[in-house]
């Protein structure tokens, strides 16, 4: 299914992931993937002396049916990526598809979101098509973006951009959970190495649990609440507190900014 892909930002951090995953993993032989970076260095594709490195974009057209776009918005924003009839797969944060279509002169386009997680193969990526892609092209972004992880076509292109403060997000708001628990134990008197080995303990290894189990979030809410323990008072201590209230917040934020990444769009001039 896959022929010849090219990868814009081959050696930034997701399009390295991609690139990668895509060969270790045999979806693509390496003389099917062509690379374009800012800098001459190749790292992390040394493996694979057949990959063929453009020299610029014009020769990473010619050399490809499908192109990837892993660039910084900015950086789009700032070059001319003419695709033409190609395949565009998007994984720029705050680049609607109508923009992509005006910049690229392409029409055929996906717009993904994967995250941090694809650094172990489990990404969640929710995309979007424009309807102008094929059911072809839908099995080949499928078939490139399970490179590393899960996908998830979605019908509406802003549930995209709820979904990029969401899942896009990687391990930030776990972080931020262990940051909040490890310092409630400190304040609570525990010593700071304890209570950051506890705080990790519960918000990484005991979601390792929960990936496995059978029951959903709701249900073991629902089975502490009803058992009226210690985890009962603290559970609802933390919704009275307004806990759900503040991750809703912190959707709401993340959509925003995304709204005004693409309202820059409007601002500059088109190819």
């Amino acid at each position: 299914m896959l022929k010849r892909v090219g990868l814009v930002g081959a050696t930034g951090w997701m399009g390295a992931l991609i690139g990668q995953a895509l060969l270790s993993g045999n979806r693509l032989r390496p003389e099917q993937l062509s690379c374009l970076n800012r800098s001459a260095s190749n790292a992390g594709y040394a493996a694979y002396p057949a990959v063929k490195w453009a020299a610029n974009f014009s020769e990473l057209i010619e050399l490809s049916d499908t192109l990837i776009l892993s660039v910084r918005p900015e950086q789009f924003r700032d070059a001319n990526f003419c695709c033409g009839d190609k395949l565009v797969i998007s994984l720029m944060a705050g680049i609607p598809i109508k923009e992509l279509a005006d910049r690229t002169a392409a029409s055929r386009i996906i717009r993904a979101m994967p995250n941090s997680a694809a650094e172990i193969g489990r990404s969640f990526t929710p995309w979007f098509a424009s309807p102008e892609t094929t059911a072809t092209d839908r099995q080949i972004a499928t078939a490139i973006l399970e490179a590393i992880g899960e996908t998830q076509q979605l019908d509406d292109e802003q549930q995209l951009n709820v979904l990029t403060g969401l899942s896009g997000a990687g391990p930030a708001y776990t972080a931020l959970l262990i940051s909040a628990l490890s310092q409630a134990a400190i304040n609570a008197g525990i010593p700071e190495a304890i209570a950051l080995k506890a705080a990790t303990a519960t918000a990484v290894d005991a979601a390792q649990v929960l990936s496995r189990s059978d029951r959903d979030s709701e249900t073991i809410i629902h089975d502490y609440l009803s058992y009226d323990g210690v985890i009962t008072a603290a559970l609802k201590a933390a919704q009275t507190s307004g806990f759900y209230r503040s991750i809703n917040h912190a959707l709401l934020a993340a959509n925003q900014k995304v709204t005004e990444l693409e309202s820059q769009g409007d601002e500059s001039p088109t190819n």
